[in-house]
């Protein structure tokens, strides 16, 4: 395939920061979400089909590769004017209500030591993973949990800052149970490693 001039130099400026080396300046991008971008469009008339990173020329596109255990199309188990009920590819069902802001883990295939020794993970080389389109639970459902957490941490963050904590470092209080759950379940991997070897 070839290149054009300005993907070139696109990519020769992300190879020298990576390697940090001086490139001819800093690369450009940005992070949009859904919402955003639809709004976007509305606001300055633009088609369809308009993208961000194409419009402004940034230097490259954040994307998320297909992490979820298993590739496969989300399940639904149920939809209404209420809810919405899935199941993903990572064995797990999540309930969705419209008036709440964040999904619910209802339950989990892999809910003992024994189908967690047993469990096969497909081939993490597999190309959907990186270049087909499709349902993934890490970059779709989860994918604003921590906004999600900085947002409604606010009561936790002013309770901080009363009780003498200051402005730069009330959010700490937020980080430290939001950062828990994904400290608990690689704890628990790292346990089942020690175990297993």
């Amino acid at each position: 395939m070839e290149r054009a001039a300005n993907c070139l130099k696109k990519l020769k400026r992300m190879s020298n920061t990576l390697h940090h080396k001086e490139a001819d300046r800093v690369p450009i991008t940005d992070f949009f979400w859904g919402s955003f971008i639809a709004r976007w469009k509305k606001e300055l008339g633009l088609a369809n089909d308009a993208d961000p990173y194409y419009y402004y020329d940034l230097d490259l596109i954040v994307t998320t590769a297909n992490m979820d255990p298993h590739i496969k199309s989300f399940e639904t188990l149920k939809e209404d004017n209420d809810e919405v009920i899935i199941k993903t590819g990572f064995e797990t069902v999540i309930r969705k209500k419209f008036d709440f802001p964040m999904p619910e883990q209802i339950s989990w295939d892999t809910n003992s030591i024994e189908k967690l020794e047993s469990f096969e993970f497909d081939d993490p080389h597999d190309r959907r993973r990186y270049f087909e389109a499709g349902d993934n639970q890490i970059a779709g459902v989860t994918a604003p949990m921590l906004n999600y957490a900085f947002i409604y941490g606010n009561k936790l963050r002013a309770a901080a800052e009363s009780l003498g904590a200051s402005k730069t470092l009330a959010p700490n209080s937020i980080w430290t149970i939001t950062l828990f759950g994904g400290f608990f379940v690689n704890l628990l991997y790292c346990l089942f490693l020690l175990k297993k070897k």
